[in-house]
């Protein structure tokens, strides 16, 4: 549904054309609205790469990643990633384990995601906007972002495609990590065994540049190292502005979409 916009006063119009004042106060018609989308890309390029020794791509390909999008623009003053699970347990798996996998998971998110990061929106009229970013997970009967199938057992939890394949006893730290590859961040750590610390892992940044590329060892690594983070070795919880670039550039996409008449550019801070 449409959003009913009043005119600008001419005081109004002045004050959207100085950054420095308009940054401080609301705008009356630039940022009058919500916006939202689902989002279904194929992160690989877009968000980041994994690479080998010589900075070749290795071409993985994991499927797309799905969320949805809200940046709340006008009402809420924030940006929403919501990523919908639709539950399916092993036969045996009750209703106190299912519970139980659900809260896991919550407090996964909310221990090492939720309100982490901010968007910074740059607006070349009303200046500088920040949002705080929330991250949460809805259970649905359909129309999901990803299959949660819970096993009895399952050797190494994983996001493949459009399932979240855990086990009855998966912790809330191993949850954060997997959603995190769930709205599209690579593991930071090779694959091939004999190569350790050769691999590497470059991100993209939301001004569409390439960061620098950097190494990563050999299927995970000691989480007490500095350059460790939470998607890179188990039990580490360090995250990075990287982590939450992929955001930016979703929003920068879903900002410029509709024609505000003007480039507005996003980072994360």
């Amino acid at each position: 549904m449409g959003v009913k916009v009043r005119v600008q006063s001419p005081s109004e119009v002045a004050r959207c054309e100085d950054p420095a004042i308009s940054a401080t106060l609301p705008c009356a018609s630039c940022w009058s609205k919500d916006y939202a989308k689902e989002i279904k890309v194929n992160p690989v390029k877009r968000y980041s790469d994994q690479l080998n020794a010589e900075g070749k791509s290795y071409e993985y390909n994991f499927g797309a990643r799905q969320y949805k999008l809200t940046i709340y623009c006008k009402t809420l003053k924030k940006v929403s990633v919501e990523i919908r699970l639709k539950i399916e347990p092993d036969k045996g798996v009750d209703e106190t384990v299912i519970e139980k996998s659900k809260k896991s998971l919550i407090k996964g998110i909310k221990e090492n995601w939720d309100n982490k990061f901010s968007l910074k929106t740059t607006d070349p009229k009303c200046g500088v906007k920040i949002f705080p970013i929330e991250f949460k997970v809805e259970f649905v009967a359909s129309n999901e972002h990803y299959v949660f199938r819970i096993h009895k057992q399952y050797n190494r939890e994983g996001v493949t495609g459009k399932f979240l394949d855990v086990s009855t006893d998966t912790g809330s730290w191993v949850y954060a990590h997997e959603f995190g590859h769930c709205f599209g961040l690579p593991d930071e750590y090779g694959y091939k065994a004999g190569v350790q610390k050769k691999d590497q892992v470059v991100y993209y940044k939301p001004d569409g540049k390439l960061d620098a590329p950097f190494s990563v060892p050999y299927n995970g690594g000691n989480p007490a190292e500095p350059s460790s983070t939470i998607m890179a070795a188990y039990g580490n919880t360090t995250i990075l502005k990287r982590h939450g670039w992929l955001i930016a550039i979703e929003a920068r996409d879903l900002l410029n979409e509709p024609g505000l008449g003007r480039k507005i550019e996003c980072d994360i801070i």
